[in-house]
C-alpha cells in the first residue's frame, strides 16, 4: 500500500473476510525487500500466527542430519513447534549445537519462539519454559492453521499483533504520539509492569532490553489504577540528570492528567531541595575532585606517618564508612572492606578515622558539603520522622549506579507495603563505582526479582561487540549475587561495527565528517552522535566539526534536546548513559585516553586500579550499546588494551 512517494506499508491479505494485517513499513525497496523473505502462518501446534523468514526453509533443507548432541535432540516435533518453531524450520533448529547458533538464527524465527528456545537451551523442560515466557500450554487445543482471526485473538499472537476491531480504535491509535508506539510492551515486560508486588521489586536486564521502558510504564499503571487518591504521590528517579530530565519528557505523554501527582527528578537534586526546605540548612556543596583531594592533604596532616595516598583516603571515607555509615570509630572498626585491597590493622584505621574526621573539619570550615552528608543526613531525618515520607511509592531507573547512602534513602522515602520501591537496573553498566547490596541497605527483594534477556535497540553485532569487552569479568546482581548475560540477545541483524585505525587527529575527523554527511542522508540529525571519553575530545571535535560546516550540539543535563532537532548530537562517553541513537561513532579510543589516565594521587593500591578498569569497560559497553544499527570506532595511535582483541 502506498503512503507517498517514499514508503510502502506490506499488508497481508488472508484467505479470510475482513481480516488485513499490516506487518511492515519501510521506504519502498526496502520494504519490498523485506517481504520477499517472510512467510506469514498460522502454528498448528502453537496456534500463534507466526512471521519469519522463507529463506531459511531452503537452509533446512539443505542442513546436516541432527545428533543427540543437538540442543533440542530431547524434544519432539510436536513439542518444538508448540515453543513456537515453524513446522518448515524444524530440521534447521535441530542442527543447532550451541547458544551462539541459535543466537544466529533468532533474527529468522518468529518472536515467541526465541524466549522459549532460551530456556529449552538452558535446561528447561517445556512447561517451565512456556511459564517463564508468559506462554499458556496450547497442547489440547485444536488449532485450524487456515483461521487467522483466531489466531490474532489468542494471546502468543498479540504479543507481535494489535487486533483493531473498528475505525474508532483505529483512528486513536493512529493519532497517538508517537512516543506510545515506541514504548510497546512486550507480554512478559506488561506482566511485571502491571504485577502487584508485596514489597521492593528488582528488573534486571542488559542494555536495550527495556528495563526503562517498564519502568515508565508502571509508574503510569501505578498512578491510574493502584495509588489513586489525590494526596497518593510517587517519585521516578534515578542517578543522572539528563536520564531523569528524559523519563520526564516521555512520562509528560504517558500521563498527562496525572502529573501533578507524580514528580521526576534526579535522586541527589531530590535530597539536596528536601535538605534546604525540610532539615531547614542552606548549603554549598563540595563537587570538585581536585578540592577534595587538596582538603584530604590538609587533613592528613594530622597524622604525618599515616603512609596512605589522599586518592587511597577518599576511596576509604566513599567505599567503607560511607558506604556502611559509620557515624563513629567503633562502626569503622567493625565495617567489612571486601575488594580494598590493602588490609589495615586497627591502629591504622583508627590513624584514618583521625584523618577522615579532620577532612569533614576542613570542609566544613569552608562552608561546604558533600552529597553523602546530605542524602544521609535526610535519610536520619525521614528516619526520625517516619510519618512524613512523602511518597506512596517510588520507581528507581539505573539502581546500579547508586551508592548505598541513595539506597537506603531511597527506603526512607517510603513506607514498607505493597507495590513500594521497584528498581530497575544493571551492574555491567556501572559507571560510577558504587556497588551495594540492597538487602544490606534494607531493600528485601527475595522473592521479587524478574530478569529481561531480549534486546530491543542494538543489532547482535552491535551486541557481540559491546559484550566482548565485558568478557571474563564478574558482575554483582545489585544484592550480594553474581549476574551474567547468559540469555541475552538481540533480535535484528545489521553491519558488523567498523573499526578504523587513522595516522593522526585530523584524519579522525576526516572519517567523522565523512560518515556523519553520509548518515544525514539516511536518517534525522538528531539519530546521529558522536561520543568520546573526555570532554576535551568532545569539545575539540565539536569545533572541528562545526568548522566544516555541520551542525552539532553538545549533550547537557541543562540542555533540552528536543529543541534542536535538526543538530548532529555529540557528547562524553557518561553523558549517553540511558540514551539512544540510530548511528554511533566512538572517537578517540587510543590508549592513554581510554582507559581514562588516573592522577597518580587518585589510586595507590591494586584493588583501586581493578575497580578503575572495571569501570571503564562498563562505559566502554554503555557507549557502544547506545547505538541501535550503526556503529563506528576510530583511534590514532595505538588501539586502547580494553578494546582487543577485536570481537569475532
Amino acid at each position: 500500500l502506498r503512503v507517498d512517494q517514499a514508503y510502502r506499508i506490506i499488508a497481508v491479505r488472508p484467505n479470510q473476510d475482513g481480516v488485513l494485517l499490516f506487518v511492515w513499513v519501510d521506504h519502498h525497496d526496502e520494504a519490498y525487500d523485506w517481504a520477499r523473505h517472510r512467510r506469514f502462518e498460522v502454528n498448528p501446534a502453537s496456534g500463534a500466527l507466526q512471521v519469519w523468514q522463507q529463506e531459511d526453509a531452503v537452509l533446512a533443507e539443505e542442513a546436516e542430519p541432527a545428533t543427540e548432541y543437538g540442543l533440542f535432540h530431547r524434544l519432539t516435533d510436536r513439542e518444538l513447534m508448540l515453543a513456537g518453531v515453524p513446522e518448515d524450520m524444524l530440521g534447521f533448529v535441530r542442527t543447532i549445537q550451541n547458544d551462539f547458533q541459535l543466537e544466529r538464527l533468532f533474527p529468522s524465527l518468529p518472536e515467541e519462539s526465541r524466549d522459549v528456545l532460551l530456556m529449552l537451551a538452558a535446561g528447561c523442560d517445556l512447561d517451565e519454559a512456556l511459564e517463564q515466557a508468559l506462554r499458556e500450554p496450547t497442547g489440547s487445543e485444536t488449532v485450524d492453521p487456515e483461521d487467522v482471526i483466531a489466531a490474532l485473538e489468542r494471546p502468543v499472537s498479540q504479543a507481535s499483533f494489535k487486533l483493531v476491531e473498528g475505525e474508532k480504535e483505529l483512528e486513536a491509535m493512529l493519532d497517538a504520539p508517537l512516543e506510545q508506539w515506541r514504548t510497546f510492551l512486550h507480554p512478559s515486560q506488561r506482566d511485571i509492569v502491571e504485577r502487584s508486588f508485596n514489597g521492593p521489586a528488582r528488573v534486571l536486564g542488559g542494555a536495550g532490553t527495556g528495563k526503562t521502558v517498564v519502568l515508565l510504564h508502571r509508574a503510569a499503571h501505578l498512578l491510574r489504577g493502584v495509588f489513586t487518591d489525590r494526596d497518593d504521590r510517587i517519585l521516578v528517579t534515578t542517578f543522572t540528570k539528563n536520564l531523569a530530565f528524559d523519563l520526564g519528557q516521555t512520562l509528560e505523554t504517558l500521563v498527562p492528567g496525572e502529573w501533578d501527582r507524580l514528580d521526576v527528578q534526579n535522586l541527589h537534586a531530590w535530597a539536596h531541595g528536601f535538605y534546604q526546605r525540610r532539615v531547614g540548612k542552606r548549603v554549598r556543596l563540595l563537587v570538585d575532585d581536585n578540592k577534595r583531594r587538596r582538603f584530604m592533604e590538609q587533613a592528613m596532616s594530622v597524622v604525618p606517618e599515616i603512609g596512605l595516598s589522599s586518592g587511597y583516603l577518599l576511596d576509604e571515607l566513599d567505599q567503607v564508612v560511607r558506604a556502611h555509615d559509620c557515624a563513629e570509630v567503633s562502626d569503622y572498626l567493625r565495617a567489612r572492606r571486601i575488594g580494598r585491597g590493602t588490609s589495615l590493622g586497627r591502629l591504622q584505621r583508627i590513624q584514618i578515622w583521625r584523618v577522615l574526621e579532620e577532612y569533614r573539619e576542613v570542609v566544613a570550615s569552608e562552608g561546604l558539603i558533600e552529597f553523602p552528608e546530605v542524602i544521609a543526613e535526610v535519610t536520619r531525618w525521614l528516619t526520625r520522622n517516619p510519618g512524613e515520607a512523602p511518597y506512596r511509592s517510588v520507581l528507581a531507573d539505573e539502581a546500579q549506579d547508586m551508592a548505598p547512602a541513595d539506597l537506603r534513602l531511597l527506603r526512607a522515602l517510603v513506607p514498607d507495603g505493597k507495590n513500594d520501591l521497584f528498581l530497575v537496573g544493571d551492574a555491567h553498566q556501572r559507571i560510577y563505582g558504587h556497588q551495594a547490596s540492597l538487602s544490606s541497605c534494607g531493600i528485601e527483594i527475595r522473592g521479587r526479582s524478574k530478569r529481561l534477556r531480549v534486546n530491543y535497540r542494538t543489532t547482535q553485532q552491535i551486541r557481540h561487540a559491546a559484550c566482548a569487552v565485558l568478557e571474563g569479568v564478574p558482575v554483582d546482581d545489585l544484592d550480594g549475587g553474581e549476574d551474567t548475560l547468559a540469555g541475552y540477545c538481540s533480535l535484528r541483524e545489521g553491519p558488523v561495527p567498523q573499526r578504523n585505525a587513522m595516522p593522526n587527529w585530523d584524519s579522525e575527523v576526516d572519517l567523522a565528517e565523512v560518515v556523519v554527511r553520509r548518515w544525514l542522508e539516511e536518517c534525522a540529525p538528531k539519530a546521529i552522535c558522536l561520543a568520546a571519553r573526555t570532554g576535551q575530545l568532545v569539545e575539540r571535535m565539536r569545533k572541528a566539526l562545526i568548522a566544516r560546516g555541520l551542525d552539532v550540539i553538545t549533550v547537557e543535563p541543562e540542555t533540552d534536546m528536543h529543541r534542536y532537532p535538526d543538530s548532529v548530537r555529540i557528547a562524553t562517553m557518561h553523558r549517553m548513559k540511558g540514551l539512544e541513537f540510530e548511528k554511533v561513532i566512538l572517537f578517540g579510543l587510543q590508549e592513554g585516553e581510554v582507559p581514562l589516565q588516573l592522577p597518580k594521587a587518585a589510586t595507590s593500591d591494586a584493588a583501586g586500579m581493578r575497580a578503575h578498569l572495571k569501570r571503564e569497560r562498563c562505559l566502554l559497553y554503555v557507549a557502544q550499546t547506545r547505538a541501535r544499527d550503526e556503529l563506528v570506532l576510530t583511534w590514532s595511535g595505538s588501539l586502547s588494551s580494553l578494546l582487543e582483541p577485536t570481537p569475532g
